[in-house]
């Protein structure tokens, strides 16, 4: 088993349709207006997960999402015969990260994308853990798409997460505000659905969790100071 603590915890309540104004002003928090233009939704839950977790340029991100920016495929789909670049160009995978690190020239030394459906919450903390790094960021999310919820190309809910995880707590360190873990082992009595979506409620409610996949392993969400 492969464990790391919880120092920082960012999350996003679910919403539906468009998301609200109040919600994306808060995300907003530091851009110009400008470059506010170019952003996507899952940009934007991208921006305000990496400003809120603080971080580095040296440090590892790992991001996962099932469907990426659908919202913004839909648009540039919904375009043609004036098929739209920049639509296009925020509608590619990793593209929410690449957003929310270039109005402020903040490069990535490693990063790593992660898309898929079945497990996916398994396969993100696995590959977060598995690193050996001191410090990880993990976050991950979904735009509330539209017409492409109805054939299972987006989500009909928009959510985003995000954790500041370290291999031990040190004397300068944030105390830690629980644990999450990885082992290869596959447990039939722990929760069947490890998908993205019920991963993030479990964060934003500070629920302890574990998911267990056959072939992926199992996760264990624990929690400091809760019941």
């Amino acid at each position: 088993m492969i464990s790391y603590h919880i120092s920082k915890v960012f999350s996003i309540a679910p919403y539906q349709g468009e998301m609200p104004q109040e919600l994306k002003q808060s995300l907003a928090e530091g851009l110009a207006r400008g470059a506010l233009r170019r952003f996507s939704d899952s940009g934007l839950h991208a921006h305000a997960a990496l400003r809120e977790l603080k971080t580095q340029e040296s440090e590892l991100l790992v991001s996962a999402s099932s469907f990426a920016e659908s919202r913004s495929l839909e648009e540039y789909i919904d375009s043609f015969p004036s098929a739209s670049p920049a639509r296009f160009q925020r509608s590619v995978h990793p593209s929410a990260v690449q957003q929310a690190r270039v109005p402020n020239s903040a490069p990535l030394r490693r990063y790593i994308p992660l898309a898929g459906q079945e497990g996916l919450a398994i396969t993100a903390v696995r590959t977060a853990l598995a690193s050996n790094e001191d410090n990880v960021i993990l976050i991950g999310g979904e735009e509330c798409g539209t017409w492409s919820v109805g054939i299972q190309a987006g989500s009909e809910t928009g959510y985003a997460f995000g954790l500041r995880l370290m291999k031990e707590p040190g004397k300068d360190q944030p105390p830690s505000l629980g644990t999450i873990s990885w082992s290869m082992d596959y447990d039939d009595k722990a929760d069947k659905d490890a998908s993205l979506q019920h991963f993030h409620s479990q964060l934003h409610t500070r629920s302890s969790y574990k998911a267990s996949h056959p072939d992926m392993g199992s996760i264990t969400l624990s929690w400091n100071n809760r019941p």
